[in-house]
């Protein structure tokens, strides 16, 4: 509109269109902001390697990282069955129709290999915090604008923590508890003795973990992560109709 035609406007004209204006601004604001690209089939070192960065997951001898991965499932069971709502059979009719359509396009995948890797990023704290020369949103900040699709942030959310679910079960064997307490009790002293007990107690909390991961593995883990690489959103719902998904560890 040219400042000519606004001049001209009156009072009345010009509530209106700030009205709709400010109308179509909520609108956008509400729209998925993921970004287009290359759909999510597999998961990647990188990918591996950042969710066990930002969920805690390191050769530290102790399995503290539990409680964060505790609080990431309870977070997805909690959220994305509603952020997913009832569209399955909506989106399986949209891909029908595709079939016999070549022109239209099949439904989305649930995520994007940049979407993923944003999200990660963001979560190992390893976003650029640099503008771009155009003047455009930073890496950061197009990160934290994901959170605005809560379908996207809690898929996000539920396969990184898929990930770091498999490679804790790993970083729980990789511990050797059992040969750092024999090492711990042949130095035949005091500290030592101490330092073989507290061994023992993290070896039973670990085993515990241990056992409650390899548990529900299957079912929950696996599961959830094929749903997602698949863009079966049915398939999530099913994970998350199971109630299993959320992790209690009593952490």
């Amino acid at each position: 509109m040219d400042p000519t035609t606004l001049a001209n406007m009156s009072d009345e004209d010009i509530s209106t269109l700030l009205v709709t204006l400010r109308a179509e601004i909520a609108r956008r604001e509400q729209l998925p902001v993921a970004p287009v690209g290359e759909p999510l089939e597999e998961v990647t070192e990188e990918m591996v390697t950042l969710s066990k960065k930002a969920v805690g997951i390191t050769k530290k001898v102790d399995v503290d990282w539990i409680s964060n991965l505790q609080a990431l499932t309870n977070e997805v069971q909690d959220n994305l069955e509603d952020a997913l709502g009832d569209g399955t059979e909506e989106d399986g009719e949209e891909a029908e129709e595709a079939e016999g359509q070549p022109d239209k396009p099949l439904p989305k995948p649930l995520l994007t290999v940049e979407t993923f890797m944003l999200f990660l990023r963001l979560q190992a704290c390893k976003t650029s915090l640099k503008r771009p020369a155009d003047g455009g949103l930073t890496e950061h900040e197009r990160a934290e604008e994901l959170k605005k699709d809560h379908v996207t942030w809690y898929t996000c959310m539920a396969l990184m923590a898929c990930i770091a679910w498999d490679k804790g079960i790993g970083a729980i064997e990789d511990l050797d508890l059992d040969e750092k307490i024999d090492k711990a009790q042949e130095r035949g002293t005091e500290k030592g003795d101490e330092r073989a007990e507290e061994l023992q107690e993290l070896q039973d909390k670990a085993t515990e973990v241990q056992n409650e991961l390899e548990g529900l593995y299957q079912d929950a883990c696996v599961n959830m992560q094929d749903a997602i690489l698949s863009g079966d959103r049915a398939g999530v719902l099913e994970v998350l109709a199971l109630g299993q998904f959320a992790l209690d560890l009593g952490y």
